[in-house]
């Protein structure tokens, strides 16, 4: 990642545009005729033509406070060019309507600013980030575009690092290299709402384990080839976001995480992947994956979940201490597995018209299977491998649990559920 290179030129260029220019900007809301490429805008500024190629810097934002206005013109780069517009330092500025192309490094780039508003701009084709937001905090982006950035994985269209207390509104990021969006190192409760990651060549959007307190409603990843949506951190928070078309729809290694009402259609592996501990997912929805949720981790609570999969199956546990409560498996391979771990507690679920098992439990012990449903499954609707000193001679306890219609029977062995025998 690059760190500090183009700093050191960006300095050197401010100095030498105050320093070389004969003639003062003026304050006025529009240029006669459009800076010059590396040009510092210290006034308010609406460009009237494209400016550019640029070898070096785009055009920089020199003062507190003013405004940008592209009006839909384009900054161009050329072999050598740094970035586009370029913000550092700088507190309360508008950039807007740019169309921002061809940087080596970045279409647009914040460095310790803060209250920076970057509005319908779009930066495509540039090297590494289409934005990048370094060590700054309090901005908002609303309605840009990401798109084309680099050829690696590390080319992201929208880069955070130690960047926080950002608000992030209807961005698109689009077939860049790496993630669509990426929020490295410290970065910390960040809002996010109605953004689009599609189609890039990692994530659609990432969290790094030291990023806390972010909060996503109603984004969208679609056709990203790793996953749509990764939390690697503590305490961040979904609600109503949307991941299909990835390899996993969201990957969850960080713990403490709260998922409401998000979707995860069409993943090839798994819609919910769950690696942490302590997480919640409350009334979300899982259909056409390989699994619906794989749980490795433990002590997550899942509540009113429902999973039309398709695939292997619908929720399958290996960690401990996991709490299943009230979820809905319906038309996979298996509705609910238990591989291993102990002291799981399956509560008031349905497995219906899957084609294997309702509920499958491998080598998992001393867990408490209560009060679930199976009914019109392929085989049984309870198959527990086990042995021990629990109910019917597993190592697992059963109690109250219904059965009908499963083809194999209701239970194996028997008495785990009733009414079928």
């Amino acid at each position: 990642m690059r760190r500090g290179s183009w700093r050191t030129l960006y300095a050197i260029t401010v100095i030498a545009a105050f320093l070389g220019s004969t003639v003062a900007f003026l304050p006025a809301p529009a240029f006669a005729a459009p800076p010059a490429c590396g040009s510092a805008v210290t006034v308010s500024t609406a460009l009237t033509a494209d400016i550019g190629p640029c070898s070096g810097f785009g055009l920089i934002i020199g003062a507190n406070g003013i405004t940008l206005d592209c009006a839909g013109h384009t900054i161009t780069g050329s072999a050598g060019s740094v970035v586009g517009v370029s913000l550092n330092g700088i507190e309360g500025a508008t950039v807007k309507n740019c169309d921002v192309t061809g940087f080596g490094d970045v279409g647009i780039s914040l460095t310790d600013s803060s209250n920076i508003r970057l509005v319908n701009n779009k930066a495509g084709n540039n090297g590494i980030f289409g934005f990048e937001i370094f060590s700054s905090s309090g901005n908002i982006l609303s309605n840009n575009v990401a798109s084309d950035t680099g050829t690696g994985i590390s080319n992201h269209g929208f880069e955070f690092y130690e960047s926080s207390n950002n608000i992030l509104s209807k961005n698109l990021a689009t077939n860049n290299a790496g993630t669509g969006f990426e929020f490295d190192a410290s970065t910390n409760n960040n809002f996010l709402i109605g953004n689009m990651a599609s189609g890039n060549g990692g994530n659609g959007f990432s969290f790094s384990a030291s990023s806390t307190g972010n909060i996503f409603i109603g984004n969208t990843a679609m056709n990203n080839p790793n996953a749509g949506f990764v939390s690697s951190g503590p305490s961040n928070a979904f609600a109503g976001n949307t991941a299909d078309g990835s390899t996993y729809g969201f990957y969850v290694s960080g713990s403490n995480n709260a998922f409401a009402r998000n979707t995860a259609n069409g993943n090839g592996i798994d819609g919910f992947d769950v690696t942490g501990n302590g997480n919640s997912f409350t009334w979300n929805t899982a259909n056409y994956n390989g699994w619906g949720f794989r749980v490795l981790g433990s002590s997550n609570v899942m509540t009113g979940n429902t999973v039309d999969d398709y695939g292997n199956g619908g929720i399958i546990l290996f960690g401990s201490n996991n709490v299943v409560r009230g979820n809905t498996a319906e038309g996979n391979a298996w509705g609910f597995v238990i591989t291993s771990g102990t002291d799981n507690t399956l509560i008031g679920n349905l497995a219906k018209a899957n084609t294997i098992d309702g509920f499958l439990v491998y080598s998992a012990t001393s867990s408490l299977i209560q009060g679930n449903r199976a009914d019109n499954n392929g085989q049984w609707g309870y198959f527990d491998y086990t042995s021990g000193s629990g109910t019917s001679g597993t190592a697992n306890t059963y109690g109250g649990n219904e059965c009908s219609s499963n083809i194999a029977g209701g239970s194996s062995p028997t008495g785990l559920c009733k009414p079928q025998p």
